[in-house]
């Protein structure tokens, strides 16, 4: 489902992927109300889980490098984090 359809729905657990800059806030949000319209956007996909939520991000996806959204930087001090290594195991940060 998408974020524009979670809207007012609670769900168990929530699956945010691709949680990187240029998706949150997008890349075509250049303004301050499309920034603060794509945060609210992510605020709500967040704000759905009753009982897990995972934020995933990659940070190499095909030949380009990407940040943590901004968004999600500002808040992960308030979750667990993990990272998968190297052999595939994962394991808390």
């Amino acid at each position: 489902m998408t974020i524009h359809k979670a809207k007012g729905l609670e769900f168990d657990a929530v699956i945010v992927y691709r949680a990187i800059d240029g998706n949150y806030p997008g890349s075509h949000s250049w303004t301050e109300k499309q920034i603060q319209e794509d945060a609210r956007r992510l605020f709500v996909a967040l704000s759905r889980s009753k009982k897990r939520l995972c934020v995933l991000y990659d940070d190499y996806y095909g030949r380009s490098v990407h940040a943590l959204s901004p968004f999600i930087e500002k808040v992960k001090g308030h979750f667990a984090l993990y990272r998968r290594s190297a052999d595939g195991k994962i394991k808390e940060v």
